[in-house]
């Protein structure tokens, strides 16, 4: 790598990157960006979930969602009450790799009724 200004070689790590060359000729695989879970804020409108399609990004390719209740227990987000139910389908168009779910949040009155509760999608 050269300096524009002075015309002299750069050296050192600093002046070096890596190229990785996606093959794209691949439809991909999709996913959820965060594999673990994924947070939301109570107070928040929605919660975010970001999809992305990885190892390739060929043609079209469609995905359908839906959240889930896991239980009953107190541990659990309950829908109709605590975020509102959402299915859908997302389209990746040839060259796209992130799209995002949004779930709304259904706002408490009573802050003691807020408490870390789950779903999934």
């Amino acid at each position: 790598m050269f300096d524009a200004d002075t015309n002299e070689e750069l050296v050192g790590q600093d002046a070096k990157t890596r190229i990785t060359i996606i093959d794209d000729d691949k439809p991909g695989q999709i996913c959820f960006e965060d594999s673990g879970t994924t947070k939301a804020i109570a107070t928040e409108e929605f919660a975010e979930i970001v999809v992305i399609r990885k190892h390739g990004s060929d043609g079209l390719v469609t995905v359908k969602y839906e959240t889930m209740d896991m239980g009953k227990t107190h541990h659990y987000a309950t829908p109709g009450v605590d975020y509102k139910s959402v299915s859908d389908e997302l389209k990746f168009e040839h060259g796209e790799t992130k799209k995002i779910i949004y779930v709304p949040i259904i706002q408490h009155e009573d802050p003691n009724e807020m408490r870390d509760e789950t779903f999934a999608v």
